[in-house]
């Protein structure tokens, strides 16, 4: 809590103790805030050029026929290096949105599994199975009532999770919402070769990326971002193994019946 400040102390040895205490949280709090501005404004001055270097890369796809093979491959590789500096710059504007506490959460009713199913479309990840598990099984099915949730920060970690498990897990195979309202949980499972135990928790912070997925496109910023929308949400996110093989990305999360 960057705002804790002790009270002024009567015993003088105390009292130098507490400034020191005030001093340093202060100084803390605005080391972080520099740094956040820092973020954003140079995110949004490198808006600018990824637009422009974008509608040059356009320009010039729309004439690729006319290009050598060798000048038409460069291009293929600089719009693809152009779409990834996008997506790290967009990544850079929004956890600095999140770290500005700028990022009003918004709650309104909606139904699960028909937030996932359509999740599960827009990334492409047909085949994968959507489904709904009370749990104690006597209790109603939490995927088709309805909630009150923010539903643009659960679409946004749900969205990074399918996305991840597309580039670095072979693919979601199945999304589940499991539990009892108020606790649920939303499960991610994936075809690849599963996270070992002690990348578990690095791969939640920002850039994390292990040697493998370097050669993989991304920045290392989805799970993180993922995590913190996922606290927004008075949740958390974990990985533990598949039943089968595979990893399991868990959101653990609470609902309001609506």
């Amino acid at each position: 809590d960057l705002d804790a400040r002790l009270a002024p102390d009567p015993d003088p040895d105390l009292d130098r103790l507490v400034s020191a205490f005030n001093n340093m949280a202060a100084a803390l709090g605005e080391r972080i805030a520099r740094e956040a501005r820092f973020t954003s404004d140079v995110s949004h001055e490198l808006r600018t050029p990824v637009a422009a270097m974008r509608a040059a890369a356009n320009v010039l796809g729309r004439r690729r026929q006319e290009l050598s093979e060798p000048a038409a491959h460069a291009l293929d590789m600089l719009s693809q290096e152009i779409d990834e500096f996008d997506h790290l710059v967009t990544d850079l504007l929004e956890i600095s949105r999140l770290e500005a506490g700028v990022d009003a959460t918004i709650t309104e009713e909606v139904q699960l599994l028909g937030v996932l199913t359509r999740l599960v479309r827009q990334v492409g990840v047909d085949h994968a199975v959507v489904e709904s598990i009370p749990e104690p099984a006597d209790v109603p099915d939490p995927g088709t009532e309805t909630v009150w949730v923010d539903k643009r920060r659960l679409e946004r970690v749900v969205s990074n999770l399918l996305r991840n498990a597309a580039v670095h897990g072979g693919g979601a195979v199945r999304v589940a919402v499991v539990g009892d309202i108020p606790h649920l949980r939303i499960e991610v499972d994936d075809a690849g070769p599963g996270v070992p135990i002690e990348e578990r928790q690095r791969i939640f912070e920002r850039f994390a990326r292990s040697d493998d997925a370097r050669q993989r496109p991304g920045s290392g910023l989805g799970l993180s971002i993922a995590a913190e929308h996922a606290r927004q949400l008075d949740g958390r996110l974990e990985v533990v193994d598949r039943p089968g093989g595979g990893a399991r990305f868990i959101l653990w999360f609470q609902v309001a019946r609506a």
